[in-house]
């Protein structure tokens, strides 16, 4: 059975451990559990679901041209960790060195939103993010830098849930240069 099969069979009684969880809870500042219940619920969903589909909010820019390398640095992101559900959050960096095609600058922060929106892993996210502008502005080579700060890592006991952890994806010229992704790096400091 899968994940999400198994999690709908019985989601009834998992809202009930839920429940009897917070109802648990020492500290009573929480107020109405069924509406603190109901406002996570909320969240979560709202924070899983995109409403449009990727290829609607990343598209070409198709007035401009350019050829040059682009950086984009600190596109701030919230994802939900789907081992915990917690939130993990941190900034995304992108340099592109286009062959024609861009985007606007606010679809780039658009497409890490989108992606951002959904139970995930960061590796994943920034897989997903530098594959998707490879596929629609088709340039020379992406690379995507994550530095993510798991809350997460608390909930397994980790001493320090504030460390980061930085994952990278590159394709195209970025994944056979070394010094094009120093480069990058430099630029994102």
């Amino acid at each position: 059975m899968k994940e999400k099969d198994y999690i709908l069979a019985n989601s009834s009684e998992i809202v009930e451990n839920l429940y009897s969880a917070l109802e648990n809870i020492q500290d009573r500042g929480i107020g109405n559990v069924e509406e603190t219940l109901d406002r996570f619920i909320n969240f979560l969903d709202k924070k899983t679901n995109n409403e449009k589909n990727v290829e609607e909010i990343f598209t070409i820019l198709d007035s401009e041209k350019h050829f040059e390398p682009m950086y984009l640095k600190d596109i701030g992101f919230l994802s939900i960790c789907e081992h915990h559900l917690v939130p993990f959050f941190g900034n995304v960096d992108i340099a592109i060195i286009p062959e024609g095609n861009i985007a606007g600058l606010s679809k780039y922060s658009d497409l890490v939103e989108y992606y951002s929106n959904a139970f995930q892993i960061q590796e994943r996210l920034t897989r997903k993010i530098g594959e998707k502008i490879d596929e629609i502005l088709s340039p020379q080579g992406v690379f995507v830098r994550i530095t993510g700060q798991h809350i997460c890592s608390q909930v397994d006991g980790g001493a320090n849930s504030l460390s980061q952890f930085i994952t990278t994806h590159s394709t195209g010229i970025y994944s056979m240069d070394a010094s094009l992704r120093e480069e990058a790096m430099k630029q994102f400091e």
